[in-house]
């Protein structure tokens, strides 16, 4: 894997459905205390609940934790894209 390009990250069906459900409060990788999980987005009738994300007060930064309600944190892949 290079350091170079666009990053990308994968997750199987079965990968999502096999998770278990996503706590809330979440506890932070980074700092470990724990914050509450956010919808990515609202859409019309209340918050979208496809991805979840937590924000760090000590970092600044948001990190996916989440999708459709299941634990994604420590699964999946990963790598990075060579930009043309």
């Amino acid at each position: 894997m290079t350091d170079k390009g666009t990053p990308y990250m994968s997750f199987g069906n079965d990968e999502i459905n096999s998770a278990p459900d996503l706590t809330d409060p979440v506890q932070c990788h980074v700092c470990k205390g724990h914050h509450p999980a956010q919808p990515s987005e609202t859409r019309g009738d209340g918050p979208a609940t496809v991805l979840q994300f937590i924000a760090c007060d000590k970092t600044g930064k948001t990190y996916l934790v989440g999708i459709n309600g299941k634990d994604i944190r420590g699964r999946g892949s990963g790598g990075t894209v060579p930009d043309e």
